[in-house]
């Protein structure tokens, strides 16, 4: 017999909207590729604790974790299983995302290594 906390979809399956996974569906392919930025973003926020809108779990089941662990989960899932851009970076100063390929810097004699386009204006 299945654990009582392990039964039933976690997920809001009356939300069809494009994208969304419904009970048993494939979620909907966007005609664009979707923000890389935005999509590791909502990864993080909801490894941290915000579930997305349109998606309802039980408290229990939602994560809470620290900011590193989060990011240690985005950052699994981009280079070792590239389903996100390896330019998304974290901010070494205040720990935003942010793209590499359109804002931020990068220095070699670090740490901090990575810079979003605001800590590196005030660097």
């Amino acid at each position: 017999m299945p654990h009582p906390e392990t039964q039933g979809d976690p997920v809001d399956t009356k939300s069809e909207q494009p994208g969304r996974r419904g009970r048993g569906g494939r979620g909907v392919m966007a005609d664009t590729k979707p923000d890389q930025l935005a999509t590791a973003q909502t990864l993080f926020d909801f490894l941290r604790g915000r579930v997305p809108d349109g998606y309802k779990l039980a408290e229990h089941r939602v994560p809470h974790l620290t900011p590193d662990q989060a990011w240690c989960v985005v950052w699994y899932v981009q280079e070792l299983h590239m389903q996100l851009s390896d330019a998304i970076e974290r901010c070494d100063v205040c720990g935003d995302l942010f793209d590499s390929n359109r804002e931020g810097g990068y220095a070699e004699d670090g740490p901090p290594w990575h810079f979003c386009e605001a800590c590196n204006d005030n660097r």
